[in-house]
């Protein structure tokens, strides 16, 4: 006896499963997929409300040769050996990912020729960039965003949707919290000028040493490279001014100060008490584990993703103002006076 085995095979949905569906023609689908702008929001959301119904996917390819567009984004960053902006580029990685696009990414060296250099060669070849923490002038920046799709993480330009961090409330917190350990000398060691946090974070500094001048001194130990070097160097340096608690531009430095107190017998934070700022991972791991200002660095990635497809699509993204908060653990403590 022959038997007869029926193999159930399961086709894909289609663009006019979904029209039918929806009661609306396929090229509607196709525009509400490729030219959403050009598609009524009602009829928009229910195109892609049954779409996901039916599990319908469209064809990236042709998609994107349709739109004349590569599928390709841009992210340029100063550093990508310093922590806080390699979890800036996971956040957008894992962000492309979830939307089908690549990213191409550059490590200008905080060098603001190489950037500008590394922005020409990659605008044939990508969709919209992402500059992270950009050393270009703003009028640089403008120009730029004339001819593509540009979103900032970590700094602002006049109508370029950002993802930026409140670096002066940061300040505020990470200031407030030694006074309130009785800290009465407190320094600031700062990043390169060229950096607008670094100048957002010294104003904060400043204005937090001018208001509270009856409490306390604020003094700028000075400018100083962002890294675990910079931060070596600035150590040296802050041991001259008689503070009893340093805030450092970023965790990196701290760090850095951190290793060469220590090599030099201090204790810490006994002697000194140090705040960093980004809380990148490390900095939990540290002994004694170090105070920072946490900025929430791969969401902010993810973020300027989400703003980056908007822009592409209504070339209207908005921009988010991404809170801070202070991240006390134990390279801070009350104030001792030696004995």
């Amino acid at each position: 006896m022959s038997s007869v085995l029926f193999v159930e095979v399961y086709m894909p949905a289609t663009s006019k499963d979904v029209a039918r569906e929806a009661g609306v023609s396929p090229s509607t689908v196709s525009r509400a997929f490729t030219r959403p702008e050009m598609v009524d929001p009602h009829t928009r959301e229910l195109i892609f409300t049954t779409a996901r119904r039916l599990n319908y996917r469209p064809n990236r390819a042709a998609r994107l040769l349709s739109s004349g567009q590569t599928g390709y984004l841009g992210a340029v960053l100063p550093d990508v050996n310093n922590p806080f902006f390699a979890s800036v580029l996971k956040g957008i990685y894992g962000a492309a990912t979830g939307l089908e696009l690549q990213v191409l990414f550059v490590d200008f060296c905080d060098d603001e020729k190489a950037e500008d250099e590394a922005v020409t060669e990659l605008t044939p070849q990508v969709d919209a960039f992402i500059l992270c923490s950009s050393r270009l002038s703003d009028s640089a920046i403008i120009n730029l965003h004339s001819k593509q799709p540009v979103v900032l993480v970590n700094r602002q330009a006049e109508n370029i949707p950002y993802v930026h961090f409140d670096n002066a409330e940061g300040m505020r917190e990470a200031y407030m919290h030694l006074l309130a350990l009785g800290h009465r000398r407190i320094g600031y060691c700062g990043g390169p000028t060229l950096s607008r946090s670094a100048q957002e974070r010294l104003n904060s500094f400043t204005e937090m040493a001018q208001t509270s001048k009856a409490a306390s001194e604020g003094i700028y130990i000075g400018e100083f490279p962002s890294t675990f070097e910079g931060g070596a160097k600035a150590a040296d340096t802050a041991l001259n001014q008689g503070v009893s608690a340093v805030i450092a531009y970023n965790d990196v430095m701290a760090i850095g100060m951190m290793n060469r107190l220590i090599s030099y017998g201090i204790e810490l934070p006994a002697d000194l008490s140090i705040i960093g700022f980004d809380d990148v991972p490390i900095a939990a791991m540290m002994s004694p584990e170090l105070t920072s200002v946490r900025l929430p660095q791969e969401e902010a990635g993810r973020l300027a993703v989400e703003l980056a497809v908007q822009e592409l699509q209504t070339h209207d993204a908005h921009s988010v103002d991404m809170p801070v908060s202070l991240q006390v653990r134990s390279s801070t403590s009350r104030f001792q006076p030696h004995r």
